[in-house]
């Protein structure tokens, strides 16, 4: 896989509403086993439809993700695919994900953080394959000498696949004297995902994931405030922690330590929250303050 089939641009060239999005539709496919729809990004995210599309239109031009015949709607954002494909993913909460190709599949685990079972088949002799993953390395494989074409074509996921040989890879490749690419090992194959992976992770790390979190996620566990009461709060004003604190108890509790997952208090999400949405819901620049987040 080529590093422009990874995801969105880098954040010096996307701003901050954009990379919410893009990675509220990465968290929405594990956790729903779908793409979300823009009503729940409407729902989730507090940016009205027009705006959603927009930045749909701006991630599909970076090729972070493709549309399908109805517009708006997500066909794949990498490495997830809302269609069926060979390449399926089976997490361990019983939850089974498609992935664009047998690289893609490898992204799964270090994405989520989840022990996963990737099931495939040969794309020579369709006999099927199957990788588990778990803490990161590949703890079995059936057939034990699978291996993955990795393609090097301009889009390559068609031709990235499992084989169950390396002879059944050689066969095929007689059939396609032109296909470039090189032959990865099952290991080699989840390297280049947890380096993909990386890039996105590395990322996304540099926001709070209050910001693509579900409206009724609680912010503050304290006094059991969602993200939705604080955007509102945000909405008619609220521009301070304080001010949040006054409008809606959110951070006023003293046992952060016992009930807030994070183990501290929710400054942190208050802060972001004031940092993301207090320019766009009155109408600032998102782009321009986004780059400062």
């Amino acid at each position: 896989m080529t590093d422009s089939c990874c995801g969105p641009a880098s954040d010096s060239e996307t701003s901050l509403v954009q990379q919410m999005v893009y990675f509220y539709i990465l968290e929405a496919f594990p956790r729903l086993g779908r793409p979300p729809s823009v009503d729940e990004m409407q729902r989730d995210l507090f940016l009205p439809c027009e705006r959603i599309a927009s930045i749909l239109d701006s991630l599909a031009a970076e090729g972070a993700l493709r549309f399908g015949p109805v517009p708006c709607m997500i066909l794949d954002a990498y490495p997830y695919s809302a269609v069926p494909t060979r390449h399926r993913v089976h997490l361990r909460e019983g939850r089974q994900l498609y992935c664009m190709c047998a690289v893609d599949s490898f992204y799964v685990p270090f994405l989520t953080g989840l022990d996963v079972r990737i099931r495939s088949e040969c794309f020579q002799c369709r006999s099927a394959i199957e990788v588990a993953v778990e803490g990161g390395r590949i703890t079995s494989a059936e057939p034990g000498d699978s291996v993955v074409w990795s393609s090097a074509s301009s889009y390559d996921c068609p031709m990235t696949n499992f084989f169950c040989c390396k002879d059944h890879l050689l066969q095929w490749q007689e059939t396609v004297p032109d296909e470039q690419g090189r032959l990865l090992t099952l290991p080699e194959a989840l390297e280049a995902g947890r380096k993909a992976a990386e890039r996105i992770t590395q990322s996304r790390q540099r926001f709070n994931d209050i910001l693509w979190a579900e409206a009724q996620q609680l912010v503050c566990y304290c006094r059991q405030v969602p993200k939705a009461t604080i955007v509102a709060a945000i909405a008619k004003g609220a521009s301070s922690a304080e001010e949040i604190a006054r409008d809606t108890t959110a951070c006023t509790g003293a046992w952060c330590e016992d009930t807030n997952p994070r183990g501290r208090c929710c400054c942190t999400e208050l802060q972001a929250l004031i940092e993301a949405y207090s320019y766009k819901l009155r109408g600032g620049s998102e782009d321009k303050r986004g780059r400062n987040h």
